[in-house]
């Protein structure tokens, strides 16, 4: 019996040893260093230029040498040359810089300007938008606020367009005649995918600049790390119809205000 319980306080006294050793050893502190970064999330566009500024000192050549006007042939349907020097078109970089791309700066808005339009002009304006950062970012809307007000002053429109849903919300709903807004048209467009100097789509509705936009990035428009595209549109100020022309004097503010999300939180 002694034999016996030696034997088993031997054991018992092993086991404990290694129980001891377990806990002391599960017990010492362990210790893991590192470094961990989030990426970068950030769209940004800028003016590139329009073809009818005043001296030509943006980055689009100007449609014509002297400054004269680019106009639209409604017959022929193409885009032309006047031999008047009247309206002008402008566009500059409005905000705080928002990233810089192979030594470009991207900003947060870009700012359109026409002076003195009349019937035929067609200025073309040209922008950029690109993913300067490292996050996949999509479209979560883009809506197009036009503000018409005749040559009193008064707004005589005032409403939302929501590019997506392809739908108009009115706070001043337009008269039936009597407003610009109807007289004009985007008759061109051209879209350059990654900026390489090729034009990959090109149409004549803002509709189906969506669709194409859609098309390479998918329904939401994504734009992954480095993608952005490059967009030449087109505007022409039509005649009108005999009863309701092209009215002047008129102020037509547009604000196109397009936001992005990060990827992983779109539904």
């Amino acid at each position: 019996m002694k034999t016996k319980m030696t034997a088993i306080f031997a054991t018992l006294m092993i086991a404990l040893i290694f129980v001891g050793f377990a806990y002391a050893h599960w017990s010492q502190m362990l210790t893991i260093s590192g470094t961990i970064n989030t990426g970068e999330f950030c769209i940004g566009i800028r003016n590139v230029g329009t073809d009818d500024d005043p001296g030509d000192n943006d980055g689009v050549p100007n449609a014509a040498v002297g400054d004269l006007d680019p106009g639209y042939d409604t017959i022929l349907q193409k885009c032309t040359i006047y031999d008047k020097n009247v309206a002008s078109a402008t566009s500059t970089n409005i905000g705080d810089v928002k990233c810089t791309k192979k030594d470009i700066n991207y900003y947060e808005e870009v700012k359109f300007t026409i002076d003195d339009a009349y019937p035929s002009y067609c200025p073309m304006f040209v922008l950029e938008v690109v993913n300067c950062g490292t996050i996949p970012g999509e479209i979560d809307s883009m809506t197009i606020h036009i503000v018409e007000k005749d040559e009193d002053g008064i707004v005589i429109a005032d409403g939302i367009y929501d590019v997506i849903k392809g739908d108009w919300v009115w706070t001043t709903a337009p008269p039936a005649t009597g407003t610009a807004l109807d007289d004009i048209k985007p008759v061109k467009y051209k879209i350059d995918i990654d900026c390489d100097g090729d034009f990959d789509y090109k149409g004549t509705n803002i509709d189906d600049m969506v669709d194409d936009l859609k098309k390479e990035y998918g329904d939401r428009i994504q734009l992954d790390e480095c993608d952005g595209f490059a967009i030449w549109l087109c505007v022409h100020f039509e005649q009108g119809l005999p009863a309701d022309l092209l009215p002047m004097n008129h102020t037509i503010d547009i604000t196109i205000i397009t936001t992005y999300m990060q990827w992983n939180f779109v539904d």
